[in-house]
């Protein structure tokens, strides 16, 4: 799937970014958890790896510079 400018990657920034917010929001070891079970089971069909950065960011790993409490 292609974003509105032709970027196949452009959901998958938007995500990440959407994430990196919730985790300065929450990051409760249940609801990550949670998350992360829901991430593991996409990724069997996650032929091209799209969501690995996704992934990172919902379990709220530390990217220099991405995340809101750098």
């Amino acid at each position: 799937m292609k974003g509105e400018n032709g970027n196949p990657h452009q959901y998958a920034e938007s995500a990440k970014a959407a994430y990196q917010k919730a985790r300065g929001i929450n990051a409760d070891a249940g609801v990550v958890r949670w998350e992360l079970r829901l991430f593991d089971a996409l990724a069997v069909m996650d032929e091209k790896g799209m969501l690995k950065a996704v992934r990172e960011a919902a379990e709220g790993i530390k990217i220099p510079g991405q995340m809101p409490w750098d």
